[in-house]
């Protein structure tokens, strides 16, 4: 049996890997091309899949020294598909191999641009010719002479799919190329903001960009004017629109230059609703160098968010948002006065207590029991505190007591709503 391979694209120091089906790889003895199709002519295998493949090659194959060993290989060996049993063959040929379907899209990346378009431009008219005389058929004929096509048909338009995809990949490579020998020049140049920038921006696909901003950063010099140079590589990106587009998810540049940088308040006066804040863990962005910031926001710390354009970053956490509710649902903070409508949601008061209750249940059941005052007072509860020290179940028990007796509602449910107040 012939059966159609794809040569994985590894490192050319490492190993050729093939793949015939989605459930692994197989070692190749000789030097294929990466990456590329293979044609394997494996007299008497099963059927054209790995498995099958792995047990003839326990008998036909080629032994290598590394790797894990199959069921009746040697010790400490791998078997590998033998030189002598393969050869490269072009996407054309592929087509018409067991395993085409299946791995189409591999295939796709893995034949050159010019020998996909070579096999449509042969195959198309061929099909279409076919189509047309079927069309010139009576009714009966004509259901037959079409159906009759339906993998021919669908070929085509696995060609056709692959001509588009295999050109976006074809772009991607030679703009890689270009930009790693832009990248080779930029090395030689001195550490210049602008330059570098404008480089930048000059590269072909926004791997490349990201790359040349990376490097750049990592050449900040060290000492006093190390966030100077910062603030003046973050400014001169914002102002490309390619460069924010390409650095919108990349962290390799953020994390390099993030701490170089002052979060500082954007926003020190006026009111704030932060009746739909969260609380997250900053991570340096756009977003967050765009953001409207009450207070010193830092790198990796928690901070309350409210979602918008531009977003709002207040300092502090959920107990902020409780210190806003206690004082009535007005509280000066950093300048701002930071509001929350406790009157038009009465029960948010009560419903900030859940989670603390819930924790607190668990870690320290004594002050869960103080949050509900003198009502806990009671012979019962002090006993089932005492219990919850050393029981996690007591301690979910006496979780849902407190939390019923301080909203008045069932325990799961206010949870539910607590965590919609988030």
């Amino acid at each position: 049996m012939k059966l159609l391979a794809i040569v994985n694209a590894e490192p050319r120091d490492g190993d050729a890997l093939l793949v015939v089906d989605h459930t692994g790889t197989v070692p190749v003895v000789g030097a294929p091309p990466r990456p590329g199709l293979l044609e394997l002519d494996c007299p008497g295998l099963a059927e054209p899949k790995r498995t099958a493949l792995l047990k003839w090659l326990a008998k036909r194959g080629e032994r290598v020294s590394h790797g894990t060993a199959t069921g009746d290989a040697l010790a400490g060996a791998l078997d590998a598909v033998p030189e002598r049993a393969w050869r490269r063959i072009t996407y054309d040929e592929a087509i018409d191999l067991p395993g085409f379907r299946e791995l189409s899209y591999l295939a796709a990346y893995a034949a050159p641009l010019a020998e996909i378009v070579a096999s449509l431009r042969r195959r198309a008219p061929q099909v279409l010719d076919a189509i047309d005389a079927g069309l010139a058929l009576d009714d009966p004929a004509q259901v037959a002479a079409l159906s009759g096509l339906a993998r021919e048909r669908q070929t085509l338009g696995t060609i056709a799919w692959a001509v588009s995809a295999r050109a976006d990949r074809h772009v991607a490579e030679l703009a890689e190329r270009i930009d790693r020998a832009a990248l080779g020049a930029l090395r030689l140049a001195p550490f210049d903001v602008e330059a570098w920038v404008g480089a930048a921006a000059g590269m072909k696909a926004d791997p490349g960009r990201v790359a040349a901003l990376v490097e750049l950063v990592q050449r900040i010099p060290e000492g006093d004017d190390a966030p100077t140079h910062a603030l003046a590589i973050v400014r001169a990106v914002a102002r490309r629109r390619g460069l924010v587009r390409a650095t919108a998810y990349a962290p390799a540049f953020w994390s390099g230059v993030a701490p170089l940088l002052d979060w500082s308040a954007t926003m020190r006066t006026g009111s704030l609703s932060i009746e739909s804040a969260t609380e997250v863990v900053v991570t340096a962005s756009w977003d967050l160098w765009n953001a409207r910031r009450v207070g010193r926001v830092k790198i990796g710390r928690k901070a309350l968010m409210i979602q918008g354009k531009p977003m709002t970053y207040v300092r502090g956490t959920r107990a902020l948002l409780k210190k806003v509710i206690d004082a009535g649902g007005a509280l000066r903070h950093h300048g701002v006065t930071l509001t929350y409508p406790t009157s038009a949601r009465p029960l948010t008061p009560r419903l900030v207590e859940v989670e603390r209750i819930d924790t607190l249940a668990f870690v320290d059941p004594e002050a869960a029991l103080a949050t509900i005052g003198e009502r806990g007072d009671v012979p019962a509860l002090r006993a089932l505190v005492e219990r919850a020290k050393v029981d996690r179940g007591v301690a979910r028990v006496l979780a849902d007591y407190l939390i019923e007796h301080a909203v008045g509602i069932d325990a799961d449910v206010a949870r539910k709503l607590a965590r919609g107040h988030r």
